[in-house]
């Protein structure tokens, strides 16, 4: 389990790449699109809770790097969860860079994406299932990569969000 533990730590940072509400679950509601602000300063907004997230992440992977037990691990998940929703919801309570809304959306979208599987991993890690907490970390990576590839490609000139994964 504790390689388990250790490969867990790795997509939690991976995570980090930008691709964190405190909601328990995902929405369909972005609400990116309610308000508009400049591009500019939508991505610098951005590009300042992408970073806040990744430092977060990079501070909850070392709680999972030192994690005792399965139990201990899915608690600084569940810390990990809490981050991608929280990132989810910042970001969407920017608002929308001006005629780039159904981007922005989209973005708050891929990001939410994650959350699920990232929430199997938790569960799994509870129960001690390693193929499926591995299968569903495995999962949790592609969602995380996607939405990380999909803000660099964005075309909103980020200079943190995607960076990192």
């Amino acid at each position: 389990m504790r390689r388990l533990v250790l490969l867990l730590a790795l997509l939690a940072a991976l995570a980090a790449g930008c691709g964190g509400g405190k909601s328990s679950a995902p929405t369909t509601d972005t609400g990116a699109a309610k308000k508009t602000i400049p591009l500019a300063e939508y991505a610098s907004r951005a590009d300042a809770i992408c970073l806040a997230v990744a430092r977060r992440s990079l501070a909850i992977q070392k709680q999972i790097e030192t994690a005792n037990s399965p139990g201990e691990a899915a608690d600084r998940l569940e810390m990990q969860l809490e981050n991608v929703r929280d990132f989810g919801t910042d970001l969407a309570a920017l608002g929308a860079p001006e005629g780039h809304e159904a981007v922005a959306r989209k973005l708050v979208a891929e990001i939410r994406a994650a959350e699920p599987s990232l929430a199997r991993v938790i569960e799994a890690t509870r129960n001690e299932d390693g193929d499926a907490a591995s299968a569903a970390a495995r999962s949790y990576q592609k969602a995380s990569l996607e939405s990380a590839r999909y803000a660099r490609s964005s075309g909103l000139g980020f200079k943190v969000c995607g960076a990192g994964a």
